[in-house]
């Protein structure tokens, strides 16, 4: 059987029309993230499941092993007496005046890196003006404010900061209340006495500068 000289020509134009076959090329696998699990402290629920108790007795002490030996409602004095560096002087008069609050709040602030109870354990990195601020009521300690702020060195301090939240989401709300927030560019963890219920929602707000 003889083909028709066109066919040839036909069936090379339609080649020639026809877009290559494209190659599947293995794309890579985003890198696998591990994303922290917070374990709040177990519940018990009345019969009804309207209220509920914590199932374990938590006391001050329990707060005291996460938090540097410290507990709220203690002096300024005593806070100073148990972290590194501070001068034995220390107490309410010779605070600084926390601004934020309507109520007459003071403080005074560490280096997160002078303070190895807590930056002894983190896992993630810290920038070089990242510190905590201990904040104080009626002469009593109510709130520790950890504060990490960035730096060209560590551009995030993500990992640190869901370090120290992990401290404190395992002890029951009546020892204390704790938040992590973000006030740009700063990462924020609050841990605050659970009845200080006036000065719970005041969130530090990082000024420009």
């Amino acid at each position: 059987m003889r083909i028709p000289a066109s066919i040839p020509a036909i069936l090379g134009l339609i080649l020639l029309a026809t877009p290559p076959a494209r190659t599947a090329v293995a794309q890579p696998k985003p890198a696998e993230q591990s994303l922290r699990v917070f374990v709040p402290p177990p519940l018990e629920w009345n019969r009804r499941t309207f209220v509920t108790n914590p199932a374990l007795v938590q006391t001050p002490y329990d707060l005291a092993r996460a938090n540097g030996n410290l507990t709220f409602g203690m002096s300024a004095s005593q806070v100073a007496a148990a972290l590194p560096g501070l001068p034995s002087d220390l107490d309410w008069n010779n605070l600084r005046t926390a601004r934020e609050y309507a109520a007459d709040v003071r403080y005074f602030w560490l280096p997160l890196k002078d303070l190895p109870a807590w930056y002894n354990d983190l896992q993630g990195c810290t920038g070089t003006e990242s510190y905590a601020a201990f904040l104080f009521v009626r002469r009593h300690l109510f709130r520790i404010s950890f504060r990490l702020i960035p730096d060209a060195a560590c551009p995030s301090v993500s990992d640190a900061a869901a370090g120290l939240f992990a401290r404190y989401v395992g002890l029951s709300t009546d020892l204390v209340l704790s938040v992590r927030y973000r006030s740009t560019p700063a990462e924020v963890v609050d841990i605050t006495d659970p009845t200080e219920t006036s000065l719970i929602p005041i969130r530090w707000r990082m000024s420009g500068t």
